[in-house]
């Protein structure tokens, strides 16, 4: 009974701050976006484990120095650019997700001995756009005002 308790007491214990439902970052992200969010809100969203940047904060991917996520914002604390690594299949769905008209592009790249495809799209209207990231396999999104 007793390790019942600590458990369920360990549970109700943790910060609500630190813990993220990573399927959902970039939805968390699109939302911040469009509230024209600042700082202290990006934080309370994302937790207080970030680090500071030129301009801004970024969120690392466990056990890396590599951003997973970064933040930048203007003279008056509101975001002005940011970022998110995802793989493809979190990019379709955030796709699906948002309402907008995206103008997609492809183009071969020759790397040493074999070729890499670049996919690229953008979303005009909500200052969105998306790129293969070839270091990581991924793609980065990007909102930038």
């Amino acid at each position: 009974m007793k390790i019942f308790i600590v458990a369920l007491f360990s549970i109700f214990s943790c910060s609500s701050n630190d813990i993220v439902i990573n399927e959902s970052k970039y939805i968390q992200m699109n939302d911040l976006w469009k509230m024209n969010g600042g700082i202290e809100d990006v934080k309370k969203v994302f937790g207080n484990k970030s680090r500071p940047v030129e301009s801004g904060i970024m969120y690392k991917y466990p056990n890396s120095n590599f951003p997973e996520m970064a933040f930048f914002f203007d003279s008056s604390n509101k975001l002005r650019e940011q970022f998110i690594f995802l793989q493809e299949a979190e990019l379709q769905k955030f796709k699906i997700t948002i309402n907008c008209k995206w103008k997609e592009t492809q183009e071969i790249k020759d790397i040493a001995h074999y070729q890499r495809t670049i996919k690229k799209g953008s979303c005009s209207e909500l200052n969105i756009t998306y790129e293969t990231y070839l270091d990581l396999n991924a793609f980065e999104l990007r909102w930038k005002k």
